[in-house]
């Protein structure tokens, strides 16, 4: 969240245009409409489908003269399903406008190196796929990226000025770091590196796989999520609801039963529910990850199963 504002608040200026997406995260949609309502940007939120999927003609058709910045997260953290972030890149790089890339629920979890090119600024918490702890981030810009400061102060350089330092590291990493969180990140990226990236997706798109399977044979059961064989899916997220029940009183359930721990409710993603048709509670969401076994695949069936049969 912090890496996104630094990044939005640090590219656009008085005047500026911005495009996001319906299927953005808060943590990028809530700066801009507070820039929007300060009345300092105009803002054009693209529309996604049923699954989140954002049509990149969406995005030219949005176009205006002054459009100076899109944003678009990866992989959606309601459904998994991922964007076509070339294209979109392709898009903003052609009409000279710089492009953020919310990798939060994607890097870790799709290799990015896969990509030609890949946006101008890259934003990731450390928290999620990359295994490190709370409360820190990855923020990349390319080379050439000047981005205003967030906040000024200590850097531990050229301290005799009262200028801030010009290069990027100084200007987005003020005061002291959690050097804890650091190692941790670290460890996490090492631990990666040694399983093999590839390896720690293939388990975690295999139990996502069982997982949707499974519950798309109980009656009254929606899958939002995206089939993971059809290679849509970026991080091992299933997303559901359960006719007779709301998100929360499912969650609730799944605990109750089976021990189950799963997230109920918008997501933090204020736009993406009108077009999935879960403006009323949201969503169920239910996440593998590199720990995860088919015990816990077998305990959400189960705990599904008894709810709805």
């Amino acid at each position: 969240t912090f890496g996104l504002n630094q990044a939005i608040h640090g590219i656009v200026k008085p005047g500026d245009h911005v495009i996001a997406t319906a299927a953005d995260h808060n943590a990028t949609l809530r700066p801009l409409h507070y820039l929007r309502e300060k009345g300092c940007i105009s803002l054009t939120i693209v529309p996604c489908d049923e699954r989140g999927v954002v049509d990149p003609d969406e995005l030219v058709r949005a176009w205006q003269a002054n459009t100076r910045l899109v944003t678009v997260s990866h992989a959606s953290n309601v459904t998994g399903v991922t964007q076509e972030v070339q294209a979109i890149v392709n898009i903003a790089r052609e009409r000279d406008t710089i492009s953020i890339l919310d990798a939060s629920q994607s890097m870790g979890q799709v290799v990015m190196s896969q990509y030609d090119s890949i946006a101008d600024i890259i934003v990731s918490p450390g928290h999620k796929w990359l295994m490190g702890m709370h409360g820190i981030g990855v923020l990349y810009a390319r080379q050439g990226i000047h981005l205003d400061p967030l906040i000024q102060g200590g850097t531990g350089t050229t301290s005799e000025s009262l200028e801030m330092p010009v290069k990027i590291q100084d200007q987005v990493e003020v005061g002291t770091s959690d050097f804890p969180a650091v190692v941790a990140l670290l460890a996490g990226c090492r631990w990666l590196k040694e399983e093999g990236l590839k390896s720690v997706i293939a388990s975690c798109r295999g139990f996502a796989q069982a997982c949707y399977d499974e519950l798309s044979d109980i009656p009254g059961v929606r899958v939002i999520s995206p089939d993971p064989a059809s290679g849509a899916l970026g991080p091992p997220i299933i997303s559901m609801v359960c006719k007779g029940y709301s998100p929360a009183e499912v969650a609730a359930l799944f605990e109750q039963i089976s021990g189950v721990q799963v997230r109920s409710g918008y997501h933090c993603a204020a736009r993406i529910h009108e077009f999935l048709g879960t403006s009323q509670g949201g969503t169920v969401r239910i996440s593998f990850g590199p720990f995860s076994g088919i015990e816990d695949v077998e305990a959400i069936i189960s705990a599904t199963k008894e709810i709805m049969l």
